[in-house]
């Protein structure tokens, strides 16, 4: 943890001085911030992490990942209230409404409002159709509350967004799985493993498919 946070601290000392330079904007302004944030995180500093994630909302403020980031932290974290006071600062700037509407279903669910969690959802991606973390969030909520058949509309939606999505694919595999529609599942396994050959997960779900489909559990 120390060497990369030496690493970043050195990429936003270069940002900070330079003013011609051949390093890339984004690698020495808020790429190097946002990794710094989670090398703190992962080494348990929660108070360096969330000074780097409000540094870069406010230095980069259309950044959606550092925006992203922050939430997910103060989520963790438990700070309801902050999370809260977040959402209402993110839904009132044009560049961050989308990421705030995800935010406030995030927290209807944690009061345990799904079905307006849900609809949270719908309504941001009529405004947003193409914004992923939006679909990202729709996708889990009905894969863990709807209907297999939701879920599986909600996962091809998502796909048509972002094809290259590789952990999507698998979801629907799992989706399709519920159904019991094998061939379906299999196609799904097999795309998402060409977009992510290392995903064990995928992998035993595939062969177990192919060598004993009954025995097979898609929500494993």
């Amino acid at each position: 943890y120390e060497a990369a946070e030496r690493h970043y601290q050195q990429l936003l000392h270069v940002h900070g001085e330079r003013h011609f330079s051949s390093i890339d904007v984004g690698l020495a302004g808020f790429k190097p911030r946002h990794n710094l944030a989670l090398v703190y995180e992962e080494s348990q500093q929660p108070d360096r992490a969330e000074a780097q994630w409000r540094e870069l909302t406010e230095l980069h403020p259309d950044y959606e990942p550092g925006w992203c980031g922050l939430a997910t932290f103060l989520l963790a974290h438990h700070r309801i209230d902050d999370a809260k006071a977040l959402a209402e600062k993110m839904r009132s700037r044009r560049t961050t409404d989308a990421i705030g509407r995800w935010l406030t279903a995030r927290l209807q669910e944690h009061t345990g409002d799904v079905t307006t969690a849900i609809k949270t959802l719908n309504t941001a991606l009529a405004q947003y159709p193409d914004h992923q973390e939006l679909h990202g969030e729709r996708c889990r909520l009905l894969f863990e509350h709807a209907t297999p058949l939701e879920s599986l509309e909600a996962l091809s939606r998502y796909l048509e967004v972002d094809p290259e999505n590789g952990a999507t694919w698998h979801n629907l595999a799992m989706a399709h799985l519920r159904l019991n529609q094998l061939e379906d599942a299999r196609d799904a396994l097999e795309r998402s493993l060409e977009l992510r050959p290392e995903a064990p997960q995928t992998r035993r779900h595939l062969e177990q498919l192919l060598q004993h489909p009954s025995q097979l559990q898609p929500l494993a």
